[in-house]
């Protein structure tokens, strides 16, 4: 990950790296250097309070925050991208298709966490539901407590990718009476 001189600009250009090795995507090393120079040559001789105000606004638009949910059944089995999950007698719906892009629950989180329940629908044939998911690739499992085996999940149904990640500042007239004259 590129550096930068400035604290400010090493802080504002980070890319906070995904729970599971080798799982979702990050910004790519050119987009973090992008930022890195772009920030830079913005805060580029000015003193301390105008760098500040130049930055204050500023936001680097990472990839972070749409892992999808483990849920955990009561023989200790995980899965990862199920589309709905059993639990207590009744179908929980995980949303956003696929079980992911709702955020990060942990392993032991009960489907009830993460999203609305048909009370409706009973769970027969849910264990072939999930068996059948994981056949077709849409889904795997693993052992709770299995680290290694939940990342390795998590990394097939979502192989990490580098991509593009863009910077935005503010206005520089809102700085404009920091950073004159003095």
């Amino acid at each position: 990950m590129p550096g930068s001189s400035d604290a400010r600009c090493a802080a504002l250009c980070t890319d906070e790296l995904p729970e599971h090795e080798g799982a979702y995507d990050v910004c790519s090393s050119e987009s973090l250097a992008q930022c890195v120079g772009l920030c830079q040559t913005r805060i580029q001789g000015t003193e301390n309070l105008c760098a500040e105000c130049l930055l204050e606004d500023a936001e680097f638009f990472t990839p972070s925050g749409g892992e999808a949910f483990d849920v955990c059944g009561d023989d200790g089995t995980c899965y990862v991208g199920l589309y709905r999950f059993c639990h207590g007698g009744t179908w929980t719906y995980a949303g956003g298709g696929g079980g992911g892009g709702n955020g990060t629950a942990s392993a032991s989180a009960t489907a009830s966490d993460t999203a609305g329940e048909d009370p409706g629908d009973s769970c027969d044939g849910a264990e072939v539901e999930y068996e059948e998911q994981v056949a077709s690739g849409t889904a795997c499992s693993y052992d709770s407590g299995d680290d290694a085996a939940q990342a390795a999940c998590h990394a097939a149904l979502h192989p990490r990718d580098e991509v593009s990640c863009d910077v935005e500042f503010g206005p520089v007239a809102e700085c404009a009476g920091l950073c004159t004259g003095g």
